[in-house]
């Protein structure tokens, strides 16, 4: 439940992500994805602790934190990854199809190139210039923005479904002890008998 909360809540966010975006639009895909990061988590430590005997409890859990902090770090680089290049070939494209001079595109291309996110325009730039470039880059950051949500939102759900294919064992856990007594109340088979003699 907890990572398809994330996802829902990427999505939304994905979906969200505009020019003129606000706030309360966002509101609602960071309620999901606070929700769902909530429950995935703390869940997360009841499966990894719940098979590993109390002594090495501490052991576990650090794994655990150490594994789940560079997950984060990965996705952080990852989704930063996917941004940077969505927006540098999105702001590109607007530049040489946009009315801009041909030395003004040249200069801006480069700096878009080189700078990606941090981009700024050219020095010597008209209030036409900067206008046009000003609006690029901010349509070409939001646009950029929306393929690096869905990148998120898409393993959040890939996690969500693989959650599902872990076994229950409550059941196992919860009668064990007496399944392992009623196996070894039961006569041993014929053919270990035979075996040992």
């Amino acid at each position: 439940l907890g990572l398809a909360l994330e996802s829902s809540g990427l999505v939304a966010v994905a979906l969200a992500v505009s020019p003129r975006v606000s706030l309360a639009t966002l509101v609602p895909g960071f309620f999901l994805f606070g929700v769902g990061y909530g429950f995935a988590s703390s869940q997360l430590v009841n499966v990894v602790l719940s098979d590993i005997p109390r002594d090495k409890a501490g052991v576990a859990s650090a794994a655990n934190t150490t594994a789940r902090q560079v997950g984060a770090a990965l996705g952080v680089a990852v989704m930063g990854a996917v941004l940077s290049a969505q927006t540098i070939r999105r702001a590109t494209h607007a530049v040489a199809h946009s009315d801009l001079t041909a030395a003004v595109k040249a200069q801006a291309t480069e700096q878009i190139r080189a700078r990606g996110v941090s981009f700024v325009p050219p020095s010597g730039s008209t209030a036409h210039d900067l206008a046009v470039l000003g609006k690029t880059m901010t349509s070409s950051i939001s646009e950029g923005a929306r393929p690096a949500f869905l990148f998120a939102a898409t393993l959040a759900f890939l996690g969500a479904v693989v959650a599902l294919l872990i076994p229950d064992t409550s059941s196992l856990l919860a009668h064990g002890p007496q399944l392992v007594t009623d196996i070894g109340d039961r006569p041993a088979p014929a053919s270990a008998v035979l075996a040992e003699d």
